[in-house]
């Protein structure tokens, strides 16, 4: 595969898999060496897991710090009523 061919290649996973990849792994893909359609479909898998397992994380806070906002507000409240 030509470097042509490969970056038209790397256009068309990001083409046809809107938001799979934050702004920084895009890039990565994009400077990625790879030059099959096989490599570069590992390094894609490989950053949209990390993607993935990112924002599973960032989720995963997000609901800790809301629980622990709601337990303080709750908190709050007795204190005020008592």
């Amino acid at each position: 595969m030509s470097p042509q061919e490969a970056l038209a290649y790397k256009r068309e996973i990001l083409v046809s898999h809107p938001n799979q990849l934050s702004q920084v792994q895009i890039e990565r893909l994009g400077m990625h060496p790879a030059r099959t359609k096989a490599e570069l479909d590992k390094v894609y898998a490989r950053l949209r897991q990390e993607f993935q397992a990112q924002q599973a994380a960032d989720r995963a806070r997000f609901e800790k710090e809301r629980k622990e906002e709601e337990e303080a507000q709750k908190k709050a409240g007795k204190q005020t009523a008592s």
